[in-house]
């Protein structure tokens, strides 16, 4: 099949159960957007609401390797990234949605099927062959985003080499897969119309790889959040952020690593990544899913210890855990994972 169909990407809208519940009905649910996904991975991770009430939504490019397999516009047969040279890829086809930005209205209908709305200063809108939806594009898997102060931040994951942070603006195209990060990839791809691409803001590569790019022992980064919290002054517009797990170890090995980009100067990031120290040693052990901030800016990482879908541990209780990152006061000067994993587990369950 020249456009193989493995799963499809459902977005879905529910309900409360009441006035100031937090559980959801599970009959209330109205399908606002599908898409199809030709493999099974780089299904990326962020739905949200940005600070315009309009919600975000960050599909990977489909899966496979190379943005050309099946199923990926100009791909062709195999899994190698070299398999097909010039392909589009989804990425750079502005005619689907997969590698993409979206932007859309919940509370609108003039969408495709008239769930939702599509905004009008969306940058393709009346753009003959574009998918309206789109805001931005050109990233491969962007597992995790977060907005703060105005800006969107998007965390994409690399073919084998780049893990990058983008600042993503209305209209930008990010590179893939001409590009990896700032290195080219496939620089015969040729988009059209033809686009200035977007370098990251940050971007680390394998150990060994002698790109030029700062070196950091992660296989797939997680995007994170910006604290904005009071308790620890010294974090103030820190973006705190994650790989999932080493490149060392293998996708099978939960040691994930948590990492840490600063301000500059106030809402600028810098581009040099730090490994956060932490005394009980980073990596630390579990795979790094995602992170967030609660109302007063605290930041938290979500964390597992399997790769299973659900799985208990011998007190039949989740493996996974939320832990909020706090400040060591000195001699230590580090960062420490806080909450007990017992208190995590409960929230899981009870959540």
């Amino acid at each position: 099949d020249d456009n193989p169909v493995a799963h499809q990407s459902v977005v879905a809208e529910y309900s409360v159960t009441g006035p100031g519940a937090n559980t959801a009905d599970p009959n209330s649910e109205r399908i606002l957007l599908t898409f199809e996904q030709p493999q099974f991975n780089h299904n990326a991770g962020f739905v949200g609401f940005g600070p315009d009430n309009l919600l975000y939504i960050t599909p990977g490019d489909g899966g496979g390797s190379g943005d050309n397999e099946p199923g990926h516009t100009g791909g062709g047969p195999g899994n190698q990234p070299g398999a097909v040279t010039g392909g589009l890829g989804n990425s750079q086809d502005r005619s689907n949605l997969l590698g993409k930005v979206l932007r859309i209205d919940p509370a609108g209908n003039n969408g495709p099927g008239g769930q939702y709305g599509i905004p009008g200063d969306n940058p393709f809108v009346g753009e003959a062959g574009v998918r309206e939806e789109i805001f931005a594009y050109g990233l491969r898997n962007p597992w995790r985003a977060t907005f703060d102060d105005g800006r969107l931040i998007v965390a994409d994951v690399g073919q084998g080499l780049v893990e990058e942070i983008n600042l993503v603006e209305s209209g930008g195209n990010y590179g893939w897969r001409i590009k990896e990060g700032s290195l080219d990839f496939d620089n015969t791809v040729a988009p059209n119309p033809p686009a200035t691409l977007i370098d990251p803001i940050a971007e680390y590569t394998r150990p060994g790889a002698a790109n030029g790019l700062q070196e950091i022992d992660g296989r797939s980064i997680t995007g994170g959040a910006i604290y904005r919290g009071t308790e620890f002054p010294e974090l103030q517009g820190t973006y705190l952020f994650g790989d999932f797990t080493l490149a060392s170890g293998g996708f099978g090995s939960p040691n994930g690593l948590l990492l840490g980009l600063e301000e500059t100067s106030p809402g600028v990031l810098g581009s040099q990544i730090e490994v956060l120290n932490i005394p009980t040693g980073n990596p630390f052990g579990e795979f790094v899913l995602a992170f967030g901030n609660d109302e007063n800016g605290e930041v938290y990482v979500a964390t597992k210890r399997t790769l299973a879908a659900s799985e208990l541990d011998g007190n039949g209780l989740p493996t996974g855990a939320i832990y909020r990152l706090v400040v060591v006061p000195e001699p230590a000067s580090a960062l420490l994972v806080l909450i007990a994993a017992a208190l995590a587990y409960r929230w899981i369950r009870v959540n």
